[in-house]
C-alpha cells in the first residue's frame, strides 16, 4: 500500500475496478500457467473453436426462435442438443481465451438478457455450467460473470487493451484483429461506442486496403458500427468478390458477408437491394445445405434466411411473396 502513496486511493478504490482486476490478474495467471506446463499448444486453439461453434449454434437457435416463433418446434431440439455439449466439457473448453475469442456473440447475450427470457436463461446456463466445472475464483467464472454484467467504460477499455493482449499471444494478428473487431461491435451494444472509438479509427486505417475475406467483413463491421455505410458496403462487395474467386461461395464467410449487405441496405433504405440479398442468401444457404447433409430438413441457417426474408416481407407489406415463402417451405412455419 505504501507504493501507491496514500493508503485511501487504494482503499476507496470502485468496486467494479476491483472486479475488474480480479478477473484481469485471474485470466494472466491463468495463460502464464498454461504457457509454463507441457500442454499441446493445439489445444488452446481448439478449445476456443469449440466453444466458439457450440456459443455460435446456441445464439442462431435463439436468433431464429425470436424472429420466427413458429420455428419453435425446429429450434428447441436442435438448442437442447447444442447445450448437452457444453455442460459436459466446459470445463475443457471454457477458457479464458476462447471466452475472450467469443466475445461478440457473449456481447449479445449480455446485452439482450433483459428484455429477453431467451437470451437470460442461456445466459444463466453458462454460468452454472461454468460454476460446476470450475472453482469459484477461476478467471473463466469471473470473466462470464464480468460479461454479462453491466459494464462500466473503465471496465470496458481494460477488457479491451488486455483482451488485445491474451488474445494476440495465444492466437497471432489475425485473431487478435477479429477480437478487436468484436469489441467495437460489443461497445456499441452496450452504448459504449465513444469509449473505444479511436481503435475504431486506427482498425480501419490498417485494414483499409485489406484484400483477404476476414479482414474484410471485420472491415465492413467496422466501418457499419461507426456510420460509414457507403465504406461499409464497399468492403462487403469487395470480400464477396475475393470468397467467390477463391472459390468459396458457399462459405460462412461469404454467407456472413449476404447478410451484412443486407443489413447495409436496410439501413440505406435499398429495399429492392436488400430483398435480392436476401433471395440470394437463402438460394445459397439451400444449396449448401443440398450438397453437406443430403436431408429435406431444414438446417438453423435456412431457417434463419427463410426468416429473414419472411420479416422483410412483412416489414414492406408483400403479402403475396411472404404466402409463396410460406407455402415453399411449411415446415419452417408450423407449430
Amino acid at each position: 500500500m505504501t507504493k501507491h502513496g496514500n493508503p485511501k486511493n487504494v482503499l476507496h478504490t470502485p468496486k467494479e475496478i476491483l472486479v475488474l482486476q480480479r478477473t484481469l490478474k485471474g485470466i494472466l495467471d491463468w495463460q502464464m500457467h498454461f504457457e509454463d506446463s507441457l500442454a499441446d499448444p493445439n489445444h488452446n486453439w481448439d478449445s476456443s473453436r469449440i466453444f466458439a461453434s457450440l456459443i455460435g449454434g446456441m445464439y442462431s437457435c435463439i436468433l431464429v426462435t425470436s424472429m420466427n416463433p413458429y420455428s419453435c418446434e425446429k429450434t428447441m431440439p436442435k438448442l437442447r442438443s447444442i447445450s448437452a455439449k457444453p455442460q459436459s466439457c466446459v470445463g475443457v473448453i471454457c477458457t479464458p481465451p476462447a471466452i475472450l475469442q467469443s466475445i461478440g456473440l457473449l456481447s449479445c447475450f449480455a446485452s439482450e438478457r433483459n428484455s429477453s427470457p431467451w437470451y437470460r436463461e442461456t445466459s444463466s446456463f453458462l454460468i452454472n455450467a461454468a460454476v460446476e466445472a470450475f472453482p469459484e475464483s477461476h478467471p473463466s467464472i469471473l470473466l462470464l460473470r464480468l460479461l454479462f454484467s453491466n459494464l462500466t467504460p473503465s471496465q470496458f477499455v481494460m477488457m479491451y487493451e488486455v483482451g488485445s493482449n491474451v488474445v494476440e499471444q495465444c492466437y497471432g494478428e489475425a485473431s487478435v484483429f477479429q477480437f478487436r473487431v468484436d469489441m467495437q461491435e460489443a461497445a456499441h451494444r452496450n452504448g459504449l461506442g465513444g469509449t473505444i472509438r479511436s481503435h475504431a479509427d486506427t482498425l480501419c486505417t490498417a485494414t483499409h486496403e485489406a484484400t483477404d475475406a476476414i479482414r474484410l467483413s471485420g472491415l465492413a463491421k467496422v466501418y457499419s458500427l461507426t456510420g460509414q455505410y457507403e465504406e461499409s458496403a464497399e468492403a462487403v462487395r469487395r470480400c464477396l468478390a475475393q470468397t467467390e474467386d477463391e472459390g468459396n461461395g458457399h462459405s460462412p464467410a461469404f454467407l456472413k458477408a449476404l447478410s451484412s449487405l443486407a443489413s447495409l441496405q436496410y439501413a440505406q433504405n435499398d429495399f429492392v437491394g436488400e430483398g435480392i440479398t436476401l433471395q440470394k442468401l437463402l438460394t445459397t444457404v439451400l444449396a449448401k445445405d443440398r450438397r453437406e447433409t443430403y436431408t429435406s430438413e431444414l438446417s438453423i441457417n435456412a431457417l434463419r434466411a427463410i426468416s429473414m426474408l419472411d420479416e422483410f416481407y412483412a416489414r414492406r407489406d408483400l403479402d403475396e411473396q411472404r404466402d409463396a415463402l410460406q407455402l415453399e417451405f411449411p415446415s419452417a412455419f408450423e407449430l
